[in-house]
């Protein structure tokens, strides 16, 4: 099993219950348990890891607190994404501490008179070198809009984004 594909996975069916989807919940239950075991049996995995996995559990049943607690402990470590898929775990679990993720990624926003996004040059769920400014943009939206919808940085980073597709979708699959 991959930390990254099985909250990918996890989020994912998430995702298709808030839609109205039925899923098997065995699936989603088992992958949660693996993914709450291999947390506590990984401290020191890389920070935006460890941000995905709790971010993929808080939003489909909770996180445990102290997984929440470490997660936010990394979050120096951890790039634009990590601190947003941190700020969107503690969303989900309503701790306030989301305000203040968000307050940070508004501060490390990339501003123009047009637009706005948040940079990324390594993607640390998957371990590799490349741009992953639009999945960073994307993600610290979604916080920011949660958050502080009147910072005015929602629609400038609606605006990069939308100005930074290839047709109908970004970079990837992922990323789209």
């Amino acid at each position: 099993s991959s930390v990254f594909m099985t909250a990918y996975v996890v989020s994912g069916l998430g995702q298709a219950i808030g839609a109205g989807r039925t899923i098997d919940n065995g699936k989603l239950d088992r992958g949660r348990a693996w993914l709450e075991r291999t947390l506590k049996a990984h401290p020191n995995m890389i920070p935006d890891l460890r941000a995905y996995a709790v971010y993929a559990l808080a939003t489909t049943g909770g996180a445990p607190s102290d997984a929440l607690d470490k997660a936010w402990g990394d979050r120096s470590s951890a790039s634009d994404e990590g601190l947003a898929l941190i700020g969107l775990a503690l969303d989900a679990a309503q701790d306030s501490r989301a305000r203040e993720a968000a307050t940070l990624l508004e501060k490390k926003a990339r501003v123009s008179d047009v637009d706005a996004h948040w940079e990324g040059n390594y993607d640390g769920l998957l371990d590799y070198w490349g741009d992953t400014s639009s999945e960073t943009t994307a993600l610290a939206l979604k916080l920011i809009i949660r958050q502080n919808r009147a910072s005015g940085l929602p629609a400038k980073a609606a605006m990069w984004l939308a100005a930074h597709r290839n047709g109908d979708y970004w970079y990837s699959t992922k990323q789209t």
